[in-house]
C-alpha cells in the first residue's frame, strides 16, 4: 500500500470510530413494570419512568409486610448496603422476572438497571418486573454514583 492509501484508510477508520462514539448503537430498553409497593418507611415516591405502567387495581387486601416480601422474593432479591454494594452481585433469571430491590441503608438510593432508574427511600424497597425483548441480555446495575455493582443476566 502506498502512503496515500494508508492515510485514506486511517482517516476512514477514525471517522467510523467517531461516528460510533457520537451515535452509539441503540438497543431496545427492557419493558419494566413498577408495582409501586409501599416502602417500609413513609417517603415521597418519585413519579414512575415513562417505561413503567401503573399497577392493576386489585381488591383491597392486607399489604404484605417487609418480612413477608423477603420470604416471597428470597431468590429474587438484590440488597444494597450503605456503601452501595449489591448482594448478590451476579444473578441469572428466566425472562420475565419480578424481583425485589432492597435498600438496607439509612440513605436513599438511586438504582439503575440498564437505562432504567428506580428511587429507593432509606430502608425502602421496590418490586419490579424485567421483561427483555432480546435474549440473552446482560444488564449492568449501578447504585448512586457507584457503577457496575451487579449484573443481571436474562435468559429464555
Amino acid at each position: 500500500m502506498t502512503k496515500k492509501q494508508i492515510i485514506i484508510w486511517s482517516a476512514a477508520v477514525v471517522v467510523v470510530i467517531a461516528l460510533a462514539i457520537i451515535f452509539p448503537i441503540r438497543r431496545p430498553s427492557p419493558t419494566v413494570y413498577n408495582t409501586n409497593t409501599p416502602t417500609s418507611t413513609p417517603a415521597a415516591q418519585e413519579p414512575a419512568a415513562a417505561t413503567t405502567t401503573p399497577p392493576v387495581a386489585k381488591p383491597a387486601a392486607k399489604a404484605a409486610s417487609y418480612g413477608d416480601l423477603v420470604n416471597q422474593y428470597q431468590n429474587r432479591r438484590i440488597q444494597f448496603n450503605s456503601d452501595c454494594q449489591a448482594t448478590p452481585n451476579n444473578v441469572t433469571f428466566k425472562n420475565p422476572v419480578t424481583l425485589m430491590l432492597d435498600n438496607r441503608s439509612p440513605k436513599a438510593a438511586k438504582i439503575t438497571i440498564g437505562k432504567i432508574s428506580y428511587s429507593l427511600s432509606a430502608w425502602g424497597y421496590k418490586i419490579i418486573t424485567i421483561n427483555e425483548r432480546t435474549l440473552p441480555k446482560t444488564d449492568m446495575v449501578s447504585c448512586n454514583a457507584t457503577y457496575n455493582v451487579a449484573q443481571i443476566l436474562m435468559q429464555k
